[in-house]
């Protein structure tokens, strides 16, 4: 696709009524196996706003947007880089091979009995409706996951006193991706 038509690919999902759903990849010794995130309501809205907002900001809204195959990659900035490659890496399959209405009724939600948070790889985000939305695949970094025997302070934007956040372990996300998917058409964000 051109960078027109994922523009408007994207202004079509967001101008619908769409929701998201995000899913953990996990990292385990049989390989990477799929949960889905049980996200209650009010924070499944602030992150769909999250990433939709940076969907927005790198893709739809920016002007300058180009599209290249990634095998004749460069380093051009406000790009979206087309996986033109026969071959997947294991890491990129489960995002690859990604499929929705499959994930909605054989994925089970994360167990945290039975699910390690620390096998955590990836996360998939899929934006849209259940017949047309887009994936976002976001890698997870050691750093963003804050281990409950760490000692955490917070502010409390109306007072003036730090306290300690008494809390199990804390994933921390922001609207970053680095992987797209339309359909079939895998598209690298950044190189």
């Amino acid at each position: 696709m051109t960078a027109n038509e994922i523009r408007a690919r994207v202004n079509g999902i967001f101008s619908a009524s769409y929701s998201s759903q995000v899913y953990l990849v996990l990292k385990t010794d049989n390989g990477f196996v799929l949960r889905k995130a049980d996200i209650e309501n009010d924070t499944e809205s602030e992150m769909r706003s999250l990433f939709a907002d940076s969907v927005r900001f790198r893709v739809s809204d920016n002007e300058d947007l180009s599209t290249c195959n990634l095998s004749v990659a460069d380093d051009r900035a406000n790009a979206l880089f087309y996986y033109d490659y026969d071959e997947y890496p294991e890491e990129l399959s489960v995002f690859k091979d990604f499929n929705l209405l499959a994930a909605i009724d054989t994925t089970s939600n994360f167990n945290f009995k039975e699910d390690s948070i620390s096998s955590l790889y990836g996360y998939i985000i899929y934006l849209g409706t259940v017949t047309d939305g887009l994936l976002l695949f976001k890698k997870h970094y050691s750093i963003a996951l804050i281990k409950r025997e760490c000692f955490l302070l917070g502010l409390h934007k109306d007072k003036e006193r730090f306290a300690k956040i008494n809390s199990d372990d804390i994933l921390r996300l922001n609207g970053d991706f680095q992987l797209i998917r339309f359909n079939d058409e895998i598209y690298v964000t950044d190189v």
